[in-house]
C-alpha cells in the first residue's frame, strides 16, 4: 500500500513536470512602452515575425508535451521538457507583446487607416 501511494505521488508530481499545452499558456505583459515608437507598418511587419515564431514554438511545444507524456509513462521522466524543449516562458511573451502590438494598432493612426497593411507587398 504504501509502495503503490509512493507510485502515485511521483507520477503527479512528475506530470506536473510535463510541458504545458500550448493553448494553456498566459500571455506575459512586454514593458509598456516597448512598441510606441514603431510606426504602423513597422508594427505590422513584427506581429508578422512574431506570429511564425509563436507557430513555431507551439509545434515544438505540442511535440515535446506528446514525448514528455510518453516518457513519464515509460520513465517517470517528462523527457522532453529535460532536454530543454520546454517553451512555455516563450510562447507567454511572444503572445504578450503579440497583444501589445494589437492593442497599439487598434488605437491612434493605425486604426484609423481604411485597409491593412501588407507586409512585403510587391505592389507598394
Amino acid at each position: 500500500m504504501r509502495a503503490a501511494n509512493t507510485a502515485t505521488l511521483l507520477a503527479v508530481l512528475t506530470l506536473g513536470a510535463c510541458a504545458t499545452a500550448p493553448d494553456r499558456i498566459a500571455a506575459i505583459a512586454p514593458p509598456p512602452n516597448q512598441y510606441s515608437r514603431m510606426s504602423c507598418e513597422q508594427l505590422t511587419a513584427e506581429h508578422s515575425t512574431i506570429d511564425q515564431s509563436l507557430a513555431r514554438l507551439e509545434t515544438t511545444q505540442r511535440r515535446t508535451r506528446r514525448i514528455d507524456t510518453l516518457g513519464v509513462a515509460l520513465l517517470f521522466l517528462p523527457v522532453g521538457s529535460l532536454i530543454g524543449g520546454n517553451h512555455a516562458r516563450e510562447i507567454g511573451a511572444l503572445r504578450g507583446e503579440q497583444r501589445a502590438i494589437d492593442a497599439r494598432l487598434s488605437r491612434g493612426s493605425c486604426a484609423s487607416d481604411s485597409a491593412p497593411i501588407a507586409v512585403n507587398d510587391p505592389t507598394s
